[in-house]
């Protein structure tokens, strides 16, 4: 059963944006160039180019980044599965982003009093003291949830008491298209992620002007390690293709393909039919 091997997760981050839209300004700037209220809006940046706010930014993005990695898609709410076998990796990694998320926003507001005496100066006559939170608020503005439950089974809806047999019958019927879909959908993304990174490689080897970095390969092998943990359905389609492009695009270093003209070529072709032979797997 799907609830065997995975569960939910979300994650939600919230912070605040250090940006606020000026009506009076917005009015200002319409007006003189002869404009309707509607056509636009000035939003002024209350703090430019601060390192302790950037971070914050940089670790939610990483995060985020990280959730949709280690994760699967599975509801349009934003819900995703994440593999039993993905889990222990998923919470560390989380965990430690998390430190940094709150280390950095105590680094921020260690340094606000100067941030905003840098913006008094900045942003004369557009500074204006109400439109910066107060101190003692400012942790309030951002949050971080990761949660995770288990996927709801269909064998615990037999344990309610005081529901009708048809309707949780019924109910059972749409977890189980539910659990489908996502299977459905999870598959199509692995696939993606798959033929994304090759597709590139095949780009990037198949023009011989152009430029690229370790991380060419590096994403390819990196992704392929991963792709175990994920095939939740251990598909034999998947596995056998993840192993063919290990095989065909990873037993060279990325610096040799740029020193070796026709090992390029030649990597470029495999690449190329790589993603012809995905591509029918993929419905293309």
């Amino acid at each position: 059963m799907l609830s065997d091997r995975v569960m939910l997760v979300s994650l939600n981050i919230s912070q605040w944006t250090g940006r606020k839209m000026d009506k009076d300004i917005s009015a200002e700037v319409t007006t003189r160039h002869g404009a309707v209220r509607e056509a636009g809006n000035f939003t002024k940046k209350l703090i430019s180019e601060e390192p302790t706010f950037k971070a914050i930014q940089t670790i939610a993005t990483e995060a985020r980044q990280l959730h949709y990695t280690l994760t699967l898609p599975y509801s349009l709410e934003g819900t995703r599965m994440l593999a039993n076998r993905v889990y222990d990796d998923y919470t560390r990694k989380m965990r430690a982003l998390r430190d940094r998320f709150d280390m950095a926003i105590s680094d921020f507001i260690g340094e606000y009093p100067r941030i905003k005496r840098d913006a008094r100066n900045k942003m004369g006559d557009m500074y204006n003291e109400d439109e910066f939170p107060a101190e003692h608020k400012l942790r309030d503005l951002f949050s971080w949830e990761v949660s995770i439950i288990p996927l709801p089974s269909g064998d615990q809806l037999d344990k309610i008491i005081g529901v009708m047999q048809d309707e949780i019958e019924n109910i059972k019927t749409q977890l189980e298209e539910k659990y489908q879909s996502g299977m459905k959908k999870g598959f199509a993304d692995l696939w993606e992620r798959l033929y994304d990174v090759v597709q590139r490689a095949s780009e990037k080897l198949n023009d011989p002007k152009a430029i690229f970095r370790d991380s060419l390969i590096g994403n390819i092998k990196e992704l392929c390690s991963l792709l175990p943990k994920l095939n939740i359905s251990d598909d034999d389609s998947l596995e056998k293709m993840r192993i063919e492009v290990l095989k065909q695009l990873c037993a060279d270093e990325a610096d040799d393909l740029r020193k070796n003209k026709d090992l390029r070529k030649e990597k470029g072709k495999a690449a190329r039919k790589l993603c012809d032979a995905m591509g029918k797997f993929m419905g293309q």
